[in-house]
């Protein structure tokens, strides 16, 4: 199994002083379901956004497929960040309020600006029936494609940006609490929609949470993190093992 994504030793201070990252090393593999696992303000978040490169590292490193990634190397960076997808936990913070969800859906592809995409966004009739097809691909129905953010659900909400990630059809989506702000029948209908997209589209996710259960559900192997460190990584099915760390077993605690 290729590495798809492999960081190492990442640090982060704010303020130039508070660290919040410490040495941080995580590998992602070809179609791997990868869990962190922490409280708040553990610098799950952050971690986050460093990956993604919308936060710069103090120190470490971030190899994509092979290839060093850096912010000030352009051909590195734009392969990278046609990639790598996130969904977060705030679905109406992601979508812009002022235009409606056609453009929307067709927004990360705009962007990337793909050999042959050129074509199609400026043709409407094309347009809309890429849209459709990802609208269906989440369980939503076309008709929502001139609607606006403000007239969906939550979970309408959530299931759109899952549709923006996998527009560019991603190697890895990074996940941070996206069910956390859903209530838990809708929670449970993105997993299961989450779990079957990627059995379908055969990409990687590091899906991160501060819900145990959910991460071990969603995810094979599973990292924690306390502190800003890791502090302990494991098969979901070895969580119960006397091996674990303690913060570890605290956790399973609360699970059991």
């Amino acid at each position: 199994m290729n590495n798809t994504l492999v960081a190492q030793n990442i640090e982060k201070y704010y303020s130039g002083k508070e660290k919040v990252l410490h040495q941080v090393s995580i590998t992602i593999r070809s179609g791997e379901s990868v869990g962190l696992i922490g409280e708040s303000g553990c610098g799950k978040s952050t971690l986050a956004r460093c990956l993604l490169l919308t936060q710069n590292i103090d120190s470490g490193s971030i190899v994509y497929q092979g290839t060093p990634v850096r912010a000030t190397d352009r051909s590195s960076f734009k392969k990278y960040k046609g990639s790598i997808q996130a969904v977060f936990q705030n679905p109406t913070a992601a979508l812009n309020p002022r235009i409606h969800l056609l453009n929307s859906l067709m927004e990360p592809l705009d962007h990337l600006n793909r050999r042959g995409w050129f074509y199609i966004k400026k043709n409407q009739h094309q347009r809309k029936e890429v849209a459709a097809q990802l609208l269906e691909l989440v369980g939503l129905g076309p008709d929502l494609m001139n609607r606006y953010p403000h007239e969906l659900s939550g979970g309408q909400k959530q299931r759109l940006c899952i549709a923006r990630a996998i527009s560019v059809e991603p190697n890895l989506i990074i996940m941070d609490e996206p069910t956390s702000n859903l209530d838990a029948l809708i929670q449970s209908e993105i997993l299961d929609l989450l779990r079957a997209l990627q059995k379908r589209l055969d990409f990687s996710y590091l899906f991160i949470s501060h819900d145990l259960p959910v991460v071990q559900q969603m995810c094979d192997r599973i990292l924690v993190m306390r502190k800003g460190q890791i502090v302990d990584e494991y098969m979901k099915e070895e969580l119960f093992d006397t091996m674990r760390h303690p913060y570890t077993q605290q956790l399973a605690k609360w699970y059991d």
